[in-house]
């Protein structure tokens, strides 16, 4: 059976706890922090050594801020050097659609591509994730986080409701007191498939407050994506 699971590395996230090196766990190598000159604004996550997956949400802030791309960086709090990498985007490529999608909150993903002459340089602290196969099916299940049904989130999040849902491009997790919160944007929801490889499934995107346990955390659904991803990765 797959697992899913929120990693828990910036130090916002709601009640999550602190990363580990890829040595330990690979899933949460693969999570940078974006920030600038005000600081971490939100996060992203590396598919390859020359592209970072994060919302467009994210990308919009990055107009007015300079923007740094850390990795290997697991503790805001830890002033040190050891294991990361530190790169800036040379395009930042947000959904066409973005912000008018389906819904106002629709289509909240960009790529942000880092020089071909820099690119990351995967070790023990920094690595990529895969993306999943097209048609490619999860069963729902627990691990940090409780991954909801469409029908679930629906009934959460009402039509006319601030930040409709929609399931066709959007997944939903959470609920107690588990949850990304300010400045985790951007944050991958990863699953481990059949043959234990990590994929990045969603990107936190949007919610109700912190740990509300009414409100569950709404992701951008990756595999409604992929013709996008693969276009500009």
């Amino acid at each position: 059976m797959s697992r899913f699971i929120v990693p828990f590395v910036i130090s916002l996230l709601w009640n999550g706890a602190s990363a580990t090196p890829i040595s330990v766990d690979p899933a949460e190598s693969n999570l940078l922090i974006v920030g600038g000159s005000e600081g971490q604004f939100c996060s992203g996550v590396i598919v390859s050594p020359t592209a970072v997956l994060t919302t467009a949400s994210c990308a919009s802030l990055i107009t007015s801020w300079y923007l740094d791309i850390y990795a290997g960086l697991h503790r805001l709090s830890e002033n040190t050097t050891v294991g990361v990498q530190k790169r800036n985007p040379t395009i930042i490529q947000p959904h066409p659609s973005y912000p008018s999608g389906t819904t106002g909150r629709g289509s909240d993903i960009a790529i942000l591509k880092i020089a071909n002459t820099a690119p990351f340089i995967f070790d023990e602290y920094v690595s990529a994730i895969g993306l999943p196969a097209v048609g490619e099916t999860f069963p729902n299940g627990t691990l940090g986080v409780q991954i909801l049904s469409d029908e679930q989130c629906l009934a959460a999040y009402e039509v006319g409701s601030p930040g409709e849902f929609t399931g066709e491009s959007m997944l939903c997790a959470g609920g107690g007191n588990r949850d990304f919160c300010n400045g985790d944007v951007g944050t991958p929801l990863v699953v481990w498939d059949d043959a234990g490889a990590p994929k990045v499934v969603g990107l936190a995107a949007w919610g109700q407050g912190c740990g509300n346990p009414f409100f569950p955390g709404v992701y951008t659904e990756i595999s409604a994506y992929l013709d996008f991803i693969n276009a500009n990765l």
